[in-house]
């Protein structure tokens, strides 16, 4: 099922079916038709209020990581994290100068990481 949202002017938002939430928070991916390919959108929504934590198109986490993460595919209820899977490749590509990871990481995109995100 696919939504389209009237945005500002010219542009649509496309509901894509991610919908993750837990007890505090709900994450919702989306697009922006207003280019040719659609641009990621993510939003990150704090149950408690329905306040809107953040709107944006890459999440980045800059003081122990320093990792662009991926946009959340699951939620692993049990230990309450959201999580992303990317191959070794494109983790590469995202990670920033000084991440302790990226001694760990095999640029190779056969290999996949699972990336595990708890919000406080």
């Amino acid at each position: 099922m696919i939504w389209k949202i009237k945005e500002a002017y010219t542009a649509f938002l496309i509901f894509t079916g991610t919908w993750l939430e837990n007890d505090k928070y709900i994450f919702i991916s989306s697009k922006d038709t207003g280019s040719q390919f659609g641009v990621p959108l993510y939003s990150l929504i704090k149950k408690k209020n329905l306040e809107t934590v953040s709107n944006h198109r890459t999440m980045i986490e800059h003081k122990k990581y320093f990792l662009e993460i991926p946009a959340f595919e699951y939620l692993d209820e049990v230990n309450d994290e959201f999580i992303s899977i990317i191959n070794g490749k494109d983790l590469t590509s995202a990670l920033f100068e000084g991440s302790p990871m990226a001694q760990n990481v095999l640029c190779n995109q056969n290999i996949l990481y699972l990336v595990k995100v708890k919000l406080k």
